[in-house]
Order: structure tokens, then C-alpha cells, then sequence
């Protein structure tokens, strides 16, 4: 940026909006969705909520995980 120049950067997104959760909106033992590339049409239960993140089990596996969560989605 200067006098005779602005630059910047712009991110568009095709598709629905997700709504970004909080951790109130979940419970122990909630079925969830993680909305991320590498969790694709993975099935998660809640197992722990701590001070920010939560800690969710996979349902079919034997995978732990922290998950911040605005990236949850509740089934």
C-alpha cells in the first residue's frame, strides 16, 4: 500500500453456509460430523468438552481427536 496503489487478496467459497457451533450446543455422547478434508464421511461421538476444544471418539474406529468446535456438526 502506498499513495497510488492498494493490493489485497480475496477467498470466495461455492456451496451452503455452515454454521459455526459453540461448545454449549454439545453434550457428552452427541453423534457429530467434523468438517474437515481429512474426516470426510467420518461419523464421531462426543466424549469429553473441555475449556475450548472437545474431544471426540471415531464410531467405527479407535481414533481420538481435539476438535475445535466451529469445525463440529451436530447429526
Amino acid at each position: 500500500f502506498d499513495g497510488s496503489e492498494l493490493r489485497s487478496k480475496m477467498t470466495a467459497r461455492k456451496g451452503e453456509k455452515v454454521e459455526r457451533a459453540i461448545k454449549e450446543d454439545f453434550k457428552i455422547g452427541d453423534t457429530v460430523k467434523i468438517n474437515h478434508k481429512s474426516a470426510v464421511g467420518k461419523q464421531w461421538r462426543v466424549e469429553k468438552i473441555m475449556s475450548k476444544n472437545i474431544r471426540v471418539s471415531e464410531i467405527n474406529g479407535s481414533g481420538l481427536v481435539r476438535v475445535s468446535p466451529s469445525l463440529l456438526i451436530k447429526l
